[in-house]
């Protein structure tokens, strides 16, 4: 009983880190990714219509989302590293 609060502390860290090593590791946001309002503001051209600009952008997400692929971890190195955290506590 007297521990109870360092154990519920503990475990509570424990999973936020863990959770926190996987997010890391495999490189995926958690959201959608779309262009932000600022860069949107940016890009658009003066008096261009609403849906030529949606269809003017959305070309630039596959191609975002093909380049982000090319940066995937290996599922060796991604074990090696799982060693490294595992030896190094």
């Amino acid at each position: 009983v007297i521990f109870m609060p360092f154990l519920l502390f503990f475990m509570t860290l424990h999973f936020f880190m863990q959770n926190m090593y996987d997010f890391r590791s495999s490189k995926q946001y958690m959201g959608p990714r779309e262009w932000s309002n600022t860069a949107k503001w940016m890009f658009r051209e003066f008096n261009e219509l609403p849906h030529v600009f949606e269809r003017r952008l959305e070309p630039s997400y596959e191609a975002a989302e093909e380049y982000l692929k090319l940066f995937a971890p290996s599922s060796f190195m991604n074990s090696i590293g799982r060693v490294l955290v595992f030896l190094s506590g």
